[in-house]
């Protein structure tokens, strides 16, 4: 049987030390008993080769040993337990979209438990960009993918998750996976449901419900918050069988799903937060930007959980 393994995507040509120091705290505490092969992966894409000029693939054979030389410096410091020598991904892709999908290439080969990556964003106006590499990947990568953000906190342990949701078949399914695959590690899951308020448009005529009947807008959100409660008790029956602590909390508070989630993470204190990349029929349609909020904006590790029940 092969060794479980992570993959960790590692730039060394980055000055933000900071997203390795997270990255690695992470990994170990994921990694405590070594169970995983954990493997630094770089692609030699369109970036480097821009900056050294026109590259053609018989040059392309010059440049990797400088690019294996950094990577070791880089790595000689950081101590994982089952690290790997580095991959390297040889490429001679024009556009970021490329290295991402040679990138991808190699994971769905390779078949990881999970991939790490750092994004580079640090503090005010920085952190609301995520960095295209690991923006492109949150998008199209169907591996768990856990995004680290340099000005995460230290990463002291990885008990608590906060694990927002709305039900969806899909979700189901994922946080099916996630308990089951995490619950050596995990002790901890916090059950969280936004119910969203209908919009100010629709609140003052009431809503119309299925049948054509109306529902006051206080009756709509009575009924979904009875109805996630519900749910939200099997899904603490499904932690507890796996021997993990949980507890659930419906939110119906003003305010959008990102900031609902932060303030959460922050009064509960999680050390991280799981949630799924796709939802039900209706937040589906914002549920990309969601993601990438809570990655950009909370100062925790973010899990996206897309992939689980495809392995």
């Amino acid at each position: 049987m092969s060794q479980k393994k992570i993959i960790w995507a590692f730039d060394p040509y980055t000055d933000i030390v900071e997203t390795w120091k997270r990255a690695q705290e992470a990994i170990n505490l994921l990694n405590v008993d070594g169970d995983f092969e954990v493997e630094p992966v770089y692609v030699i894409g369109s970036d480097l080769l821009r900056w050294v000029g026109n590259v053609t693939p018989p040059q392309l054979s010059h440049i990797k040993p400088f690019v294996e030389k950094t990577l070791s410096d880089r790595l000689k410091d950081i101590k994982i337990k089952n690290m790997k020598a580095p991959e390297i991904i040889e490429t001679t892709n024009t556009s970021r979209r490329e290295d991402v999908s040679s990138f991808i290439n190699y994971i769905n080969s390779v078949k990881p438990e999970l991939l790490v990556i750092n994004t580079h964003a640090r503090s005010g106006i920085s952190r609301l960009f995520m960095g295209s590499f690991a923006e492109n990947v949150l998008l199209h990568c169907t591996t768990p993918t856990l995004f680290v953000n340099p000005n995460n906190e230290t990463v002291e342990k990885m008990d608590n998750v906060l694990f927002p949701t709305d039900f969806s078949e899909h979700s189901l399914k994922v946080y099916k996976s996630f308990i089951n695959t995490y619950s050596g590690t995990v002790k901890k899951v916090l059950i969280m449901s936004k119910v969203l308020r209908p919009l100010n448009a629709f609140a003052d005529a009431g809503v119309s419900a299925l049948g054509g009947a109306w529902v006051a807008p206080e009756q709509f959100i009575n009924q979904e918050k009875d109805d996630r409660t519900e749910d939200g008790k099997k899904w603490i029956e499904l932690a507890k069988a796996k021997g993990i602590e949980a507890e659930f909390i419906v939110d119906d508070s003003l305010g959008n799903v990102v900031d609902s989630i932060n303030e959460l993470q922050q009064q509960k204190n999680v050390d991280f937060i799981a949630m799924s990349s796709e939802s039900g029929p209706i937040e589906s349609i914002v549920i990309g930007s969601i993601a990438r909020s809570v990655i950009r904006e909370v100062s925790k590790p973010v899990l996206i959980c897309h992939g689980f029940d495809k392995k």
